[in-house]
């Protein structure tokens, strides 16, 4: 029973954590998969040593879907958590404030990413992250609720578009395994878009 009403009281939190790690996982598999991430990111290291500014610029120049895959993940968990930090200690106006800080980084992000033709799956998972974004705010401002909607729809049309890419070059191989895989991806960009324009 205890455990029941916490599911209850945090089912809200527990949905963006589940939403946002599926956010940071689309990226990731637009980056390569793990362990290409992990590949960029030791090779911005040698490359560059351990000079965060020169890594970012230097993983934008030559892995853009990594350099992505990082924006992604720092705001999911730096602002969003931050948000609902300040929201408990000062309010929810103070909140408001933070999470409209995160909007433009989501955008430059989602423009970035499109300016540097990253992989669809890194596109979708920046327009998420726009979306999700403009969702923390629409309680207090409405507008944003059909704004995050259409960044929604976006993103899964593009993580559709994702899942056709996927299988017409059998990136998660040839047999029933990877083309489940595609039909998923392409399944889930089709309900996103649905759901995103409702």
């Amino acid at each position: 029973m205890l455990s029941a009403d916490w599911l209850r009281r945090h089912s809200l939190e527990i949905q963006f954590w589940g939403y946002e790690t599926g956010n940071i996982v689309a990226s990731i598999t637009g980056a390569g998969g793990l362990r290409a991430f992990v590949d960029s990111l030791v090779e911005a290291h040698r490359s560059i040593g351990l000079h965060p500014g020169a890594m970012a610029l230097w993983l934008a120049r030559e892995h853009p879907e990594t350099f992505a895959t990082l924006g992604v993940m720092a705001i999911v968990v730096i602002a969003f958590p931050l948000g609902s930090a300040v929201e408990r200690r000062f309010g929810a106006r103070a909140a408001d404030a933070v999470n409209a800080l995160a909007v433009p980084l989501a955008l430059g992000l989602l423009a970035f990413a499109i300016a540097r033709n990253a992989n669809l799956f890194t596109v979708a998972a920046c327009a998420f992250i726009v979306g999700s974004c403009l969702l923390r705010g629409a309680g207090h401002f409405p507008l944003l609720l059909k704004l995050g909607g259409l960044a929604l729809s976006f993103g899964g049309l593009t993580l559709a578009g994702a899942g056709v890419m996927v299988l017409s070059v059998a990136l998660f191989g040839a047999g029933p395994l990877g083309t489940a895989l595609a039909a998923c991806t392409f399944l889930t960009g089709v309900f996103v878009t649905g759901a995103g324009l409702l």
